[in-house]
């Protein structure tokens, strides 16, 4: 009878220990309710990067507001320190966060539209200057911290005939 009485707590004991553990991982689940870290604030904040096709490094910003589930709105605008010209960029593109089962899903894709405008240094006659229009397909991920900051990583090709590049980007999101 001891047995038995003696197993029975150890039962209790087990299944109490198992059933605590089940809770605190579901409080330790993702706060977002689709599984990333799309944010359902609107967010600003500055990035740098560097782009090929002679473009070099670049600054820029951009603005991100939710427009639907797993979907919000990224405009950007560049501005590029090339050698031998001056450049900038206009920049309308849509991201598309994926749901994952795991913590931090910051992954996103997307894809756009993007204005490019080149000018020649110390050029005197007209056609110096252009403004190319192309799509823009991008990836990335917004990584989350303890401080409320959300820094991104992110890799852009954009395709627009002669300025053609592809553009490593990172920076900070902050929630306005």
């Amino acid at each position: 009878m001891i047995r038995l009485s003696t197993r029975l707590w150890l039962a209790l004991v087990a299944s109490t220990a198992l059933v605590a553990n089940a809770a605190a991982q579901k409080k330790a689940a993702p706060a977002s309710s689709s599984g990333t870290m799309q944010s359902d604030r609107p967010l600003l904040g500055p990035e740098i990067g560097f782009a090929t096709n002679s473009f070099d490094l670049f600054v820029g910003g951009q603005f991100a507001y939710k427009v639907a589930k797993d979907f919000d709105i990224y405009p950007s605008v560049l501005i590029y320190f090339p050698s031998d010209a001056s450049a900038w960029s206009l920049n309308a593109n849509i991201r598309w966060w994926p749901k994952l089962n795991m913590p931090n899903a910051g992954l996103y894709t997307g894809g756009g539209l993007g204005f490019t405008h080149v000018s020649a240094n110390n050029c005197n006659v007209s056609g110096c200057s252009d403004t190319k229009v192309g799509l823009n397909l991008l990836g990335g991920w917004q990584f989350k911290t303890s401080s409320g900051l959300l820094p991104f990583a992110e890799l852009r090709a954009i395709l627009a005939s002669d300025v053609d590049r592809i553009e490593f980007v990172g920076g900070i999101n902050f929630k306005l």
